[in-house]
């Protein structure tokens, strides 16, 4: 039901923790390598120590990339991000969440993307990368399966983008705290048809025979004659073993229903 699906939460994201618009940047894994790399370059120096200034410049060249990629990154305010749930929570059924991130910058960044939503929903958070262009929204998708029903709290979203070089990073958090309702799982056409299978065979299995004395025609047992019964229901070979006359009787058939109303 789409009167069920929590409602779209939007925010502008901003630079993580106090210092977060100084000291809210960090070294990627290939600029580490690529620091690491330089130290090949103080190999020749244990042989030519006046040599020793190759490593120095190939790390020195690499900080001031660095740098100046950090200060070319966008601020974390040109970036915005949408939260938007694709399916009504339902318990023990999968939930789509979609995250969408538009930036106003006039680059192409690298972004990932994690969303703080409830253990009970991802019990590990999950981080999406997508490529963001300028003022052209990117979106990822994060599949849950609810573990509880009720009212849940989801936290913020938080961000590491990346520019052209991606030798450093700048981290960024969007406050998305926001609640919803997990309800029960809800049947579908699928499941009703299932559920109507398994209920005809049910009553297959129920069927049982009720042995009611009357004028069905199948046999149930042999007594003695008394006055009154029919002649036809009179067993001949019987009256034979036995010298006297004996009458068969006769069962009817029904269907014995048990209903569990709940």
């Amino acid at each position: 039901m789409r009167t069920l699906i929590p409602a779209e939460i939007s925010a502008q994201a901003r630079p993580l923790g106090r210092g977060g618009r100084v000291l809210g940047f960090g070294l990627t894994r290939r600029a580490l390598l690529l620091l690491f790399c330089g130290l090949l370059l103080s190999i020749p120096a244990f042989f030519h120590p006046h040599r020793i200034w190759m490593m120095f410049a190939w790390d020195g060249l690499l900080l001031l990339i660095a740098i100046i990629e950090a200060v070319s990154l966008p601020s974390p305010q040109q970036l915005q991000v949408t939260r938007r749930f694709l399916d009504s929570p339902r318990l023990g059924q999968p939930t789509h969440v979609e995250l969408q991130i538009l930036q106003h910058s006039s680059r192409i960044l690298e972004i990932d993307l994690t969303d703080d939503l409830h253990p009970t929903l991802t019990p590990i958070p999950q981080t999406r990368r997508v490529e963001a262009f300028p003022r052209d929204a990117a979106r990822t998708q994060v599949t849950c399966f609810p573990g509880v029903r009720g009212d849940l709290r989801l936290g913020n979203v938080f961000l590491r983008y990346r520019g052209m070089t991606k030798l450093v990073e700048r981290w960024a958090v969007c406050p998305m705290s926001q609640d919803v309702r997990v309800f029960p799982a809800f049947d579908t056409s699928g499941e009703d048809a299932s559920m109507y299978l398994m209920r005809v065979r049910q009553l297959e299995m129920q069927r049982r025979k009720v042995k009611l004395r009357g004028t069905g025609r199948e046999f149930e047992s042999m007594r003695d004659y008394v006055g009154g019964d029919e002649l036809r229901n009179l067993s001949w070979t019987a009256t034979a073993r036995r010298g006297k006359l004996i009458t068969r009787q006769f069962t009817t058939e029904r269907s014995q229903q048990v209903w569990v109303v709940l």
